[in-house]
Formats: structure tokens, C-alpha cells, sequence
């Protein structure tokens, strides 16, 4: 048990500044199904976990927002065959073969995971999570949180008992995880994508001041169709697909509420992949009820 702690340190643990415990438990009076302890995540904590006296959680990301685990969630029907699908899709690619870890959490789900030699923004985390399950296509949930959320996605520790199947969860593959070599990205690739992920890009300047005003943010309701409209709009200008999806992140960053990233990515990948009848004009403003208070009555381009 001393060596299971030691992994769980070693492998699992990305924020010792606080974790989430199932209910009931004594560290908590919250009646809520999982519920954040504000407190340090001890040594005597993770042993409670590994007793099955607590059911212990960890909080993906830490305070700066880093994440150090790639993690990918199947809890749907076939859930155990998609698991290993995705885990045999990283076995097969030399650059994940050996950074890869399959989880059954002691309940109907899986956890498939990529542990990163170095944390990583959670925002990228999540961007590289999508590319890889675009690739295979498969029905999943990444967890991967976004920077402006509190505290974000916590997954169950393994070897707990599950409260629910009162099963323990367990670690099936790799069978010696003392063999693991944490994926690494390339420092220059690592570099570039943080900053493309993480900078503001200012848009293009624009002579139309439906656009200014879309780039302020919009309300839940006019996001999706706003995103769509954005999108156009860039692909018009002839901007590159990786430019428009920084900006128009950056722009979901304004709504209130954001959308989820992966949203943001289907519907950029959408208009680029599928460009016809895309070509921005102003009556993709004014023909629509949801975006038209946008469009300036003085604008003289509200004819074209």
C-alpha cells in the first residue's frame, strides 16, 4: 500500500491544494454527491482513499491552470470496448505508447489517460485531447477543464471503492506503472501552441460595425449562431483555419456564458471544411432575428 501511495503522488495528483471526497464523508458536511474539501490533499488523505474510509477525488488542474493528466472519459454503453479502443489507438502511435494508463473507476466507466512529462496549459490539454478523439470518433467525455472555470473536472484517485458498485477502482494497463515515460512534448511544438492557445489575437480591423459589435461577446442564445457568423466572416477575409480559431476563442472568452471549446471547434472546422455558401455578406446579419440588433442603421455597407 506504501507503493500505491507513492504512485498515486507520482502518476495522479495534479493539485495537493484542495480535492473532492463522495458523500457522506467526515471530512465534510456538504450533502452534495461530491464535495470540494478546502484543504491540503495529505499523505493521510490519499492512505483514508487507499483504506476505503474516504473516497478520495483530485482536481485536474491546479491553480495556474496546468494539467499533467490528458484524461478521456467513456461512461456510455460499450464504454469498456470504447476504453480500450481509444487506449489501443495511443498504443499504436510510438509517441503515446508509453504514456498511456486504461483505469476501470469500480463503477460502468473508464478512464483513459496521457500522462504529460511536464503540466501543460488546460486549455491545450483539451485542444490535443480533441484532435486525438476526432481521429478515432468515438463517444466520450474529455476532461479537460477550461482556464475560467473555479476548480474544474476532478476524476476518482484509483484502488478507491466506488459507493456505488462497491467495487474498487483499478489500474489495467500498464500492469507495472514504475514503467510509465510521461509523453513530452517537443519544447519549440510546446512553446508555439501555448502561445497560440494563450495569447489574445486582435482581429482584423473591420469596416463593418456589426462586426466590432459581435467581437464585444453575446448572450447565451445568439452564441452559436454568432460563431458562425464570426467564422464566415474570417474565412471571407481569407484568413487560415488555426488564425480563426484562436481569434474566435478568444472572442468566446467575452460571452457570457462561453462556449464549450469543443463547440467552438466544430463549428470553425465546420465552415472550413464545408466552405461552400459560406462567404460572408451583410445579410448574414440582417437576415437573421438573433444577430440583426447588431447591424448600425448608418452603416452604409447594409445594402451589399
Amino acid at each position: 500500500m506504501a507503493n500505491q501511495l507513492q504512485l498515486l503522488k507520482t502518476h495522479f495528483v495534479s493539485n495537493t491544494d484542495w480535492f473532492a471526497v463522495t458523500t457522506p464523508s467526515s471530512l465534510t458536511t456538504s450533502t452534495a454527491p461530491i464535495a470540494r474539501v478546502p484543504q491540503p490533499l495529505t499523505d493521510h488523505i490519499l492512505q483514508l482513499h487507499l483504506e476505503h474510509v474516504e473516497n478520495v477525488h483530485t482536481y485536474l488542474k491546479n491553480q495556474q491552470n496546468l494539467v499533467k493528466l490528458i484524461v478521456v472519459d467513456f461512461d456510455q454503453t460499450n464504454a469498456s470496448n470504447h476504453a480500450y479502443e481509444f487506449l489501443q489507438y495511443l498504443l499504436d502511435h510510438s509517441e503515446f505508447d508509453q504514456s498511456c494508463i486504461l483505469e476501470s473507476t469500480g463503477g460502468r466507466g473508464y478512464h483513459t489517460m496521457i500522462e504529460l512529462a511536464k503540466p501543460i496549459p488546460c486549455n491545450y490539454a483539451n485542444h490535443v485531447a480533441q484532435q486525438l478523439v476526432e481521429e478515432i470518433g468515438i463517444p466520450c467525455e474529455i476532461l479537460a477543464s477550461s482556464p475560467h472555470a473555479s476548480y474544474g473536472h476532478t476524476i476518482q484517485l484509483p484502488w478507491g471503492l466506488n459507493r456505488r458498485y462497491h467495487q474498487e477502482s483499478k489500474i489495467i494497463y500498464p500492469t507495472n506503472l514504475d514503467k510509465l515515460r510521461p509523453f513530452k512534448f517537443p519544447d519549440n511544438v510546446f512553446e508555439i501552441a501555448k502561445t497560440l492557445l494563450t495569447k489574445k489575437l486582435d482581429p482584423p480591423v473591420s469596416t463593418k460595425p456589426c462586426i466590432e459589435h459581435l467581437w464585444l461577446g453575446v448572450e447565451h442564445g445568439s452564441r452559436d449562431i454568432a460563431a458562425f457568423t464570426l467564422t464566415r466572416y474570417y474565412w471571407s477575409l481569407g484568413l487560415p483555419l488555426d488564425q480563426t480559431m484562436v481569434l474566435l476563442k478568444t472572442w468566446n472568452n467575452k460571452n457570457k456564458p462561453p462556449l464549450q471549446l469543443d463547440v467552438i471547434n466544430r463549428k470553425v472546422r465546420t465552415i472550413y471544411h464545408n466552405p461552400h455558401g459560406s462567404r460572408f455578406c451583410c445579410k448574414s446579419i440582417t437576415g437573421n432575428p438573433l444577430l440583426k440588433q447588431h447591424c448600425d442603421p448608418k452603416c452604409p455597407l447594409n445594402r451589399l
